[in-house]
């Protein structure tokens, strides 16, 4: 199933995080998205999955199209479920369905039978044959050892809510799967064995990641949202890296020699300020043509420091009751540390 954005555009605190952006995400595509921090990567896909609504555009969707979608939390009334329990409720009730055939096919009831042998198919075909088999394969699949699977959520970390929340995506199944950093909370066993799942499944794609190794392996397609534009490329991330150095290689070279030709330009301006031929009338267009691709600034392919001055203090930053909150959401409470010159700080 096929997903459009039309002229999406969205800020935050004033900020443009995305102006005018139109995709189409086709069906059967794995496509990661990369791009620096702040460029709207996460924000496109709660876009998508209708968390987060645009400022402006609009998204189609087909209908019917499952959306599969990690939520950020959850919630207060689910915590006291029990782990197994709580992601296979993402699946049909079968016990239901086979019920309501029972008594079918002991009322003789035929329209009914015809009926619920095009469901049964339909949810086979969705769910697989054995449902709840799928939901015990996929947490053992993220770590859950059978021990975990009666435990309530409540008891569970941040990180293995996580993965829980990642579980039960995977277990409902979903025509369009848009993963924000999926990799997070997985060490290198579990990051393999998702990898595996993905490649395998049908569903469309779309992912946001800093694992480069793992969207090298799962993605087919990457767009790269920058200050400069959209760009598309069909192939890996590995391929994409290659392409990019090329497109920047070949766009500083032209900003480059524009602004090279500039200064020629200009001083044929200030010799001939009064030129009207057609011909001159042409050179006059072509500079401001030129100059205003001398004026755009080149891709910085890394970041370069240069630190001079005196040897560093004990101290190097201190952060005192520090609050962050994002969409209503606190991220940071009142956080306070003092980062101490030798340290190595983890995440």
């Amino acid at each position: 199933m096929n997903i459009t954005l039309q002229n999406i555009s969205k800020a935050y605190g004033g900020k443009d995080i995305l102006v005018d952006f139109s995709l189409d995400v086709v069906d059967g595509m794995r496509l990661c998205v990369c791009g620096p921090n702040g460029s709207g990567k996460s924000t496109l896909i709660r876009i998508m999955a209708n968390a987060s609504p645009p400022d402006a555009g609009r998204v189609i969707t087909p209908k019917n199209c499952r959306i599969g979608y990690v939520e950020q939390i959850i919630e207060e009334s689910e915590l006291d479920s029990e782990l197994l329990a709580w992601v296979q409720s993402a699946l049909p009730d079968w016990g239901d369905f086979w019920q309501e055939w029972d008594k079918a096919h002991k009322e003789n009831n035929e329209q009914t039978l015809n009926r619920l042998m095009a469901k049964q198919h339909e949810l086979e075909i969705q769910y697989g044959y054995n449902p709840e088999q799928k939901a015990q394969t996929v947490l053992s699949g993220l770590g859950f050892d059978k021990s975990k699977w009666t435990l309530s959520l409540r008891k569970l970390s941040g990180g293995w809510r996580e993965r829980a929340k990642l579980a039960r995506v995977l277990v409902a199944g979903a025509d369009v799967l848009l993963l924000d950093e999926p990799t997070n909370h997985l060490d290198t066993e579990m990051t393999e064995w998702l990898e595996e799942y993905l490649t395998e499944s049908n569903a469309t794609l779309l992912m946001v990641t800093h694992d480069r190794y793992f969207l090298d392996r799962v993605c087919n397609q990457i767009i790269e949202i920058d200050d400069f534009g959209l760009y598309s490329y069909t192939g890996n991330y590995s391929y994409y890296l290659e392409k990019r150095e090329q497109r920047i290689e070949n766009r500083n070279a032209t900003i480059d020699k524009a602004r090279n030709l500039l200064r020629t330009e200009q001083e044929w301006m200030r010799r001939m300020p009064q030129a009207r031929s057609h011909k001159a009338q042409y050179r006059i267009d072509n500079f401001y043509k030129i100059k205003a691709i001398a004026s755009q600034r080149t891709d910085e392919k890394k970041l370069e420091l240069d630190i001079k001055g005196q040897r560093l203090g004990k101290k190097i930053l201190e952060l005192d009751h520090v609050c962050k909150n994002f969409d209503s959401h606190c991220l940071i409470r009142d956080f306070s540390y003092k980062f101490i010159r030798g340290e190595k700080i983890g995440i």
